[in-house]
């Protein structure tokens, strides 16, 4: 199927200038991007000057925790995610991870979200909700197969090798919750595995101040950052949520090895874990992107509401309003999730690259960068397309 889009206002990443052309999807791939398209085609798709852009990426999800909105609230992370989450996520069963998971992904396509990471139990399980409802995603793999199931490492590995070629849409990493809740030998068994077959690993980390507080007294002044450098977590490709409570030292460690990390600012400020210096990330060489982290701790899985938070919060906390222009925070949304995530074909509206497209409505009096970033929503979303297909409609 070859579908053209024509009268497009097309947005092809956050760096280039927006222009009024036509766009061609030949079954999964962008074939054309131009002024105007000349050959075959089996359908066409009349924008009507709206914005066609790359889909949104996003990069730290727990999808079946719509199940779980409005539990904790009102909690520091800690005793959230300790006295209430992990209770509650101990009676959860394959079919609670499947209607939850499925739920995430309405939310995700109705947000323009073609893309996720996600990190939850059952693995398996999400991603047979995502390739019947066509969305793409990376999902990790645990020994913490659930609250109530621990693997082996032999066993972990053959998850792996049992999922990794099973779906078109959907690829594998390995992960670790955090240092505080995993010992040593399941981080070096994650790191193990994702050098092996040549992916990335996962965890959360510096998340509150007490956690690197607790990681400081356990670990002879170690941050976690210190902890995971000297575990050889960066000596793999490597993918890091949250990161709000960074010392200068970590910021060295970042640097050193151009890691990779997930900005949650709508997480963070509900469970009052504080705000990331992205500032000092993005000087020391760290490719940012977005999330959303689960509903539990957000509770909307919406990346606009991301994408003005991080802008906007950057403004405030150095009072430069220079700062994390829309130009800056497309790129996190999208091609610098792609980057995260392991793929060089996503993330942007270029030939050759994979159909994964949005069409938002142009509300633009002025910039139209800046008004889907500080003025649009889900309610701007007209159509999302993931490999092709088109699977969301207002």
């Amino acid at each position: 199927m070859i579908i053209k889009f024509i009268n497009a206002t097309i947005l092809t990443d956050g760096d280039s200038d927006v222009f009024k052309g036509e766009v061609v999807v030949d079954n999964n791939i962008i074939k054309y991007v131009g002024d105007k398209y000349e050959g075959d085609f089996d359908d066409v798709i009349d924008c009507n000057n709206n914005i066609l852009m790359p889909g949104f990426i996003n990069c730290h999800a727990h999808s079946p925790m719509t199940l779980l909105k409005g539990v904790g609230e009102g909690c520091s992370l800690e005793d959230w995610l300790f006295k209430h989450i992990i209770p509650l996520e101990k009676t959860l069963t394959k079919q609670d991870i499947y209607n939850g998971t499925k739920l995430a992904v309405q939310e995700f396509l109705k947000n323009g979200i073609t893309c996720f990471q996600d990190s939850y139990f059952y693995p398996e399980v999400t991603a047979q909700v995502c390739q019947e409802m066509g969305i793409r995603a990376v999902i990790s793999l645990s020994q913490g197969y659930s609250q109530t199931k621990f693997l082996t490492e032999k066993q972990l590995e053959n998850l792996y090798l049992k999922l990794k070629d099973k779906y078109n849409l959907v690829k594998f990493n390995f992960y670790f919750h955090s240092t505080y809740t995993c010992d040593e030998k399941q981080i070096l068994s994650a790191i193990k595995l994702a050098k092996k077959y040549n992916t990335f690993v996962g965890t959360h980390a510096s998340e509150t101040l007490t956690e690197v507080g607790n990681c400081t007294a356990k670990n002879n002044g170690k941050t976690p950052i210190m902890l995971l450098e000297n575990l050889g977590f960066f000596d793999v490709d490597n993918l890091i949520a949250h990161c709000v409570v960074l010392e200068k030292e970590d910021l060295v460690i970042l640097n050193k090895y151009k890691v990779n990390i997930v900005h949650n600012p709508a997480s963070n400020l509900k469970l009052g874990s504080g705000i990331a210096n992205l500032k000092a990330m993005e000087q020391n060489g760290v490719n940012i992107c977005l999330g959303t982290d689960g509903s539990a701790s957000n509770n909307r899985l919406d990346m606009f509401r991301e994408m003005y938070l991080a802008s906007v919060l950057q403004k405030a906390l150095f009072n430069d309003a220079t700062l994390f222009t829309p130009q800056k925070v497309l790129n996190m949304a999208t091609k610098n999730g792609a980057k995260a995530l392991g793929y060089d074909n996503l993330g942007q509206i270029k030939q050759g690259y994979l159909a994964d497209l949005i069409l938002i409505e142009n509300t633009a009096q002025n910039c139209i960068k800046s008004e889907i970033v500080y003025a649009n929503g889900a309610e701007n979303v007209l159509l999302t397309m993931v490999n092709g297909n088109i699977v969301y409609k207002k």
